[in-house]
């Protein structure tokens, strides 16, 4: 899990069969570190500090934006505005 805050970015470690508790902090980064680009093909992964990671479709948009609040660019659209 990715926790994207204000100040810093938290990776947060999971176990195999209960990715929704966490367990652990794999790392702490400033915020300025950015997570993308996302490749999309077969399903989208993305690199981070050298560790490769996969990512449901629905969150790219989400990585997107935060990369993009980084490096000052404008926001891109939110694809799903009713959840």
């Amino acid at each position: 899990m990715f926790v994207v805050t204000d100040s810093q970015i938290t990776v947060v470690t999971t176990g195999y069969f209960t990715r929704n508790k966490p367990k652990g902090v794999w790392g702490t980064y400033p915020r300025a570190a950015r997570m993308g680009p996302v490749e999309i093909g077969s399903g989208a992964t993305f690199e981070f500090k050298g560790t490769h990671f996969e990512v449901g479709d629905e969150y790219v948009a989400v990585i997107n934006a935060a990369d993009a609040e980084v490096s000052g660019k404008d926001l891109p659209e939110d694809p799903l505005p009713d959840l």
